[in-house]
């Protein structure tokens, strides 16, 4: 205690509380030496120092808010990609259903086509006094073997 007074009088008031401001913002990195000073909460800011601590904070944060702009920027780049791909699906299914909208109807056309040449067979076989009937007997015969 006697050494704390001798250095307040020889350096006065105000440069104590500055180098006491001094140890506690910038360290005492000498106090490092000192075994298990660390173990103690006080003593170890003042080994570390508040400005590198806060520093160190500072830095985690900004580390921490660029990760999750990061993260946010990938998944804004994944929903354009699954977007981007679901508006290609979309336009192949609409695709495939142009095409079976035309293969219904050229099968109905070639349907009809059909029905209207066995009617033009049938009307020629009638003019000629034929016809063309088939019974259940006939049809059992020809589907079984």
């Amino acid at each position: 205690m006697t050494i704390l007074v001798a250095i307040l009088r020889s350096l006065g008031l105000p440069a104590c509380i500055f180098l006491g401001m001094l140890a506690y913002y910038e360290g005492v990195p000498v106090l490092r030496d000192i075994p298990f000073a660390d173990r103690s909460p006080v003593i170890r800011e003042l080994i570390a120092g508040r400005v590198p601590t806060e520093r160190a904070k500072a830095a985690d944060d900004a580390r921490k808010g660029y990760v999750i702009e990061s993260e946010k920027i990938a998944a804004e780049a994944r929903a354009a990609r699954i977007e981007q791909e679901r508006k290609a699906a979309q336009i192949v299914v609409d695709a495939y259903q142009v095409q079976l909208r035309n293969l219904l109807t050229i099968e109905e056309l070639k349907n009809e086509q059909h029905q209207q040449e066995i009617a033009d067979y049938e009307a020629k076989l009638k003019a000629a006094g034929r016809s063309r009937l088939v019974d259940d007997a006939d049809r059992r015969f020809l589907l079984n073997p």
